[in-house]
């Protein structure tokens, strides 16, 4: 079995979550676990800050929860371009 399908196995298991999460120590914050705001942010520039017009009042569904920081940089983000028009 290659190493990504041992990482897909492991993601599955109570213990590995356990594991990851007893590593938090405050300075080195461990809930986001696919990438930062900061690594998506070029992507999201890309295909969604320069394609959808916030006059076009684009629904953004955002699929983190918990203590997942990504809500809060795309609000960073978003915000000051829908006060600018309104709403």
């Amino acid at each position: 079995m290659g190493s990504r399908e041992a990482e897909a196995e492991a993601l599955a298991t109570p213990e590995y979550w356990n594991e990851r999460y007893s590593q938090s120590d405050g300075e080195h914050p461990t809930h986001e676990w696919f990438k930062s705001y900061d690594q998506l942010q070029p992507f999201l520039t890309n295909h969604l800050f320069n394609v959808r017009n916030p006059r076009d009042q684009p629904t953004i569904l955002h699929l983190g929860a918990g203590d997942s920081v990504g809500t809060c940089g795309l609000k960073e983000v978003m915000q000051p371009l829908l006060s600018d028009h309104g709403h």
